[in-house]
């Protein structure tokens, strides 16, 4: 809990608000974030690999590391000496931690996603239901005295 908590409380916008919304450009993590990101990152080694935390948590909590890594710069070997630093600090309650945030985050996505598909089905239903009433073409015969006309 020694890190994971500060990393919670201090810096969980580069997880979930910084990967939300991603800047226009690229930019330089701060060391502050650096140092969060490679704590969390030894924290999702560990307790992946320990089965600690579910696979599913571990796939969210890497697609939003992805996702901040699209906008970010920073020094892949830094990081990776970072991760490997941190990696024997972690301890099962930095695990209970990191699987209840990154639940939280993928919570918050999921609710993000249904969200846009209800806007999406809303903006579609708005949309005038008389075009598809409207016929395009109507081919009239007579057959025998008879008129026979079909719309297509």
């Amino acid at each position: 809990m020694r890190f994971i908590t500060l990393l919670l409380i201090a810096g969980a916008y580069v997880l979930v608000s910084g990967c939300a919304a991603q800047p226009a450009q690229k930019r330089a993590l701060t060391d502050a974030e650096h140092v969060q990101v490679a704590k969390t990152l030894a924290a999702m080694n560990v307790c992946g690999n320990s089965g600690k935390v579910a696979p599913d948590l571990i796939a969210v909590g890497n697609l939003s590391m992805q996702q901040m890594f699209s906008w970010a710069i920073y020094d892949r070997a830094r990081l990776s000496q970072d991760v490997d630093s941190y990696i024997p600090q972690v301890d099962d309650q930095d695990c209970t931690i990191l699987a209840n945030f990154l639940a939280t985050v993928r919570l918050k996505k999921e609710t993000q996603q249904r969200q846009a598909a209800v806007n999406s089905m809303q903006e579609s239903q708005a949309a005038p239901l008389y075009q598809y009433s409207t016929p395009k073409r109507t081919i009239c015969n007579n057959i025998a005295g008879q008129i026979l006309c079909s719309t297509y």
